[in-house]
């Protein structure tokens, strides 16, 4: 019995600074967690609309860019320039096309300098041209100077 009288007044001490402190959780404590939680619930919505409508004008320049870039339908092919495709049977031997003359060959050359410069691809090129790419290739090789005229033979 002894013993339990001296723990009486740490036990109400005790309990009384235990009551305290449940009474300050509920006053100050809970209402400050609630308002911090529903603040951040807040800011997270704020930043998902945020996000959103980074996204939506993101995808509107998107869309400006996209207008602007190049593409090989724009290139315009005059038709008495355009490589023809040669006509030959099974088992002849391939010629070289109805339109391949220097004048007509120089002419084509010449656009598709022009074409290179304006930012389009070798590719974009030889797809609105109807020609493998390595024609390109080769025109620029020998810096659009068709014929012989200029530049020297190679072997």
């Amino acid at each position: 019995m002894k013993y339990l009288n001296e723990l009486d007044p740490v036990t109400s001490a005790l309990t009384y600074r235990v009551s305290q402190l449940e009474r300050r959780i509920n006053d100050e404590i809970l209402p400050a967690v609630t308002e911090m939680t529903s603040a951040l619930a807040t800011m997270r919505q704020n930043a998902a609309v945020a996000r959103m409508e980074l996204k939506r004008r993101n995808l509107q320049d998107a869309e400006v860019l996209a207008g602007s870039i190049l593409s090989w339908q724009d290139i315009a092919v005059p038709a008495e320039l355009k490589i023809a495709k040669s006509k030959m049977a099974k088992g002849q031997r391939r010629g070289s096309g109805r339109n391949r003359t220097a004048a007509v060959v120089a002419k084509r050359w010449a656009l598709w300098k022009l074409q290179r410069a304006q930012g389009y691809t070798v590719e974009q090129i030889a797809k609105a041209w109807g020609c493998n790419h390595s024609s390109i290739t080769n025109a620029e090789k020998h810096k659009f100077q068709a014929g012989y005229s200029g530049r020297p033979r190679s072997s």
